[in-house]
């Protein structure tokens, strides 16, 4: 909903599709994204006035709303002051499969911070596995977290992963709150580092306004609400 959300796509690993640290730049971003409903309903994706640099896709015998707006096709579409949907950027072959989460059985109590800093949990190599997740997390190495009954966090730097570290994150909670802040998003940090996988116990996901996300989130269960800047 809107005029000013896109779904654009980006390349680390091409410094003429993302910055010099590899990181998502949106004046250097492609139009590889694709925004997709296995649905095959009347209005099974409805774009309302939002820009897609990509495709849009439904079910069989699926259809797509968008308004007067709303822009879906290639860079050149919406160089030129393309309107609606270019041709070709639709179908209605979307068969996406949402296979289930192998996640490990369980992990060791986590190291606590009790240096003074402002991290709650300083992850190293290991499973690690909590009951409820509150407060911020550093991790400098490669690191799993098991997540079981309550997360919640916010904060600048609310998840600081440092270079050469990654973090994968398997939340059981019914509902996981991102507020306000930056997670793996200062110092140039990359989607690949954090991967949120949302076991099928979790059914909510919101990330709220002012928020900056870099990562991964798959939670094939989960309705996911995205609110603010």
């Amino acid at each position: 909903n809107g005029n000013k959300l896109f779904m654009d796509s980006f390349d680390s690993t091409d410094p003429a599709y993302s910055d010099p640290s590899g990181s998502y730049d949106p004046n250097r971003h492609k139009a590889g994204a694709t925004v997709a409903s296995n649905m095959g309903i009347e209005n099974a994706v409805s774009l309302g006035n939002a820009d897609v640099f990509g495709r849009v896709a439904t079910g069989i015998g699926g259809s797509i709303d968008v308004l007067k707006n709303g822009v879906v096709g290639d860079m050149a579409w919406h160089a030129s002051g393309g309107s609606g949907i270019q041709l070709g950027a639709a179908s209605t072959d979307a068969d996406l499969p949402f296979p289930p989460i192998d996640a490990p059985l369980m992990g060791s109590a986590p190291p606590v911070d009790n240096s003074g800093s402002s991290y709650t949990l300083m992850l190293t190599n290991g499973v690690y596995e909590i009951g409820s997740l509150k407060g911020n997390i550093a991790v400098f190495g490669n690191a799993t977290l098991i997540v079981r009954t309550e997360f919640d966090i916010k904060g600048n730097n609310a998840i600081r992963i440092t270079p050469g570290g990654h973090l994968d994150l398997y939340v059981y909670a019914s509902s996981a709150l991102f507020g306000s802040g930056t997670y793996n998003y200062l110092n140039g940090g990359k989607a690949k580092d954090l991967r949120y996988y949302g076991m099928p116990s979790n059914k909510n996901i919101s990330i709220s306004g002012s928020t900056s996300f870099v990562g991964i989130i798959y939670a094939p269960e989960a309705h996911v609400e995205m609110s603010g800047g």
